[in-house]
């Protein structure tokens, strides 16, 4: 009797691991079904506003006219994530793909932006599926190179994809980017992209002139108190710590030494700004909050906070004005818009000064030196924590500048990751141009401050010469350059003198350590990175 119960025990043992295999692979058909048709209608989409190829983008969709449809099919109702919707209002949300792709195909192409050696990549964060409905949560690479550049570009769009299961077929229901568009016109009774096409091109044809405050119309005054902004090194700080490989999480190129946050656009701007100043990038600078943060509250009592710093990552403390837009305007200009005459820029004492262009849509830049722009910020419009769009409300780096127009003028960003992309690609509305100028520090820099231009990221096997200066003459400085592979030191002392220079070849990929030094106590670490 036992033997026979220990069988059937067996059989049973059998049955149910069988029978829970086959639900996996069931299971596991469904989200790879669901996943290919995602992907093949993101790519659709994207071939069709990146390189202006028409593509059916209904294919795959609750709106494919393909696809035998039961009777009464549009009447039928789905509880989706986002709330119960017919199969006819699901099909609204395809309408509005299609007018949505019209309008980027058409904005890009009156602005003369074309690209070419698309590759697109795809990453699945998660796919839920709830019965006769699914939802993906999916990131886009799309890596290529502007026609008039050389540089490659990588730009990461989040989408949310909802999915319903109708006609034994996952079609698509739903997609949402993350971007500011979707925020701004989604939820509009009818979006018409023509109609927006029309208001664009009558911006452009306008070109009203931009508006300019803060220093730039009254006497800057640099002295041995105050670090003068370099706006290469702020553009090569951005470049550093943005993606160079679709296949990288975000981890592998953002600054380790900083906290992060969900959204971590003007943290990283900030960084940026703080590279420009001449930040030395050493955890113990970072908690202490070390100049060129500005840890001063100007006499202002903390609820007029006037003070910019950032966090290390893991132990410290930062301000709203280092991680937040409109408090980094208010930092500035002592209002939220960055329109005030106050805020660090009317102060005398430790603090920021920057100069701020208010640039209307479709407008050129005019009123300044173009060349001033590369290494400044700007506010364009983003989303506010509960999604919602904000004009002035996302922060970006410019990198660099070919033009007067958005379609000359390159950014670099986090959240979303974007390297070397045309402001005019991604962006139609005002915007604000924030000029980095002189960072008032309080006490004499002259014997404290060394100088080097940092270098973009370039291939490994390259010989690059890594140069340092001071303000005057020293008994001895040096650079030490570490690897990062080998953890091997590279030096070379010059004495008697207030400029050295090294020449390195950088054998293999990694982020090497810079260390510049005099015997007046100045120093500054920062990184390059090989490909």
């Amino acid at each position: 009797m036992k033997k026979t119960v220990s069988l059937f025990l067996t059989v049973a043992l059998i049955a149910a691991v069988a029978c829970t295999s086959v639900l996996a692979v069931e299971e596991r058909n469904t989200k790879s079904e669901i996943m290919d048709t995602v992907e093949a209608f993101l790519r659709d989409y994207a071939v069709q506003t990146l390189l202006y190829d028409d593509r059916d983008l209904t294919k795959n969709t609750v709106s494919d006219g393909t696809i035998a449809l039961p009777i009464n099919v549009l009447t039928r109702s789905y509880a989706l994530p986002s709330g119960v919707a017919t199969v006819a209002q699901l099909k609204d949300n395809i309408s509005y793909l299609q007018a949505k792709a019209e309008y980027w195909k058409g904005m890009r192409l009156m602005q003369d932006i074309y690209r070419k050696n698309l590759e697109l990549t795809y990453a699945f964060d998660s796919v839920n599926v709830y019965g006769s409905t699914a939802r993906a949560e999916v990131r886009e690479i799309s890596q290529f190179t502007y026609t008039d550049c050389t540089e490659p570009t990588y730009i990461e769009t989040e989408y949310t994809v909802d999915l319903v299961d109708l006609a034994g077929r996952w079609l698509i229901a739903d997609v949402t980017g993350n971007d500011w568009f979707d925020a701004e016109n989604k939820d509009t009774e009818s979006f018409d992209p023509q109609a927006a096409l029309h208001e664009l091109e009558a911006n452009i044809m306008a070109n009203e002139p931009c508006v300019i405050s803060g220093p730039e119309v009254s006497p800057i005054v640099v002295d041995d108190t105050t670090r003068a902004y370099n706006g290469k090194n702020a553009a090569a700080y951005a470049y550093t710590y943005t993606r160079n490989d679709s296949s990288l999480d975000k981890d592998s190129f953002y600054n380790q030494l900083f906290k992060s946050y969900g959204s971590d656009c003007m943290n990283f701007a900030s960084q940026c700004i703080w590279a420009g100043f001449n930040g030395s990038q050493e955890p113990k600078s970072i908690l202490l909050h070390s100049l060129p943060m500005d840890d001063d509250n100007n006499g202002k009592t903390e609820g007029e906070t006037f003070k910019w710093y950032g966090a290390k990552k893991g132990d410290g403390t930062d301000t709203l004005s280092w991680r937040s837009c409109k408090y980094f305007r208010y930092y500035l200009t002592g209002a939220l818009d960055g329109t005030g005459t106050g805020g660090s820029n009317a102060l005398k004492d430790k603090g920021m000064q920057a100069t701020i262009i208010h640039v209307p849509a479709g407008s050129q830049i005019s009123g300044m030196d173009l060349d001033g722009l590369v290494g400044a910020i700007a506010h364009t419009t983003g989303r506010d924590d509960d999604g919602n769009p904000v004009l002035y409300g996302h922060a970006i780096v410019i990198t660099d500048v070919t033009g007067s127009s958005g379609k000359g003028i390159y950014y670099c960003g986090h959240t979303s990751n974007v390297k070397n992309a045309k402001i005019a690609d991604r962006y139609a509305d005002p915007f604000k141009i924030i000029i980095p100028r002189t960072m008032r520090c309080g006490t004499s820099q002259t014997g404290g401050m060394i100088y080097s231009d940092m270098l973009r990221p370039f291939s490994a096997g390259s010989t690059k010469t890594i140069s340092a200066s001071v303000p005057n003459n020293v008994t001895v400085m040096g650079i030490e350059i570490t690897d990062p592979n080998t953890g091997k030191v590279t030096s070379h002392t010059a004495y008697s003198t207030n400029t050295c220079s090294i020449a390195y070849k950088f054998e293999k990929a990694g982020l090497y350590k810079i260390n510049c030094y005099a015997d007046s106590g100045a120093y500054l670490i920062y990184y390059v990175l090989a490909y």
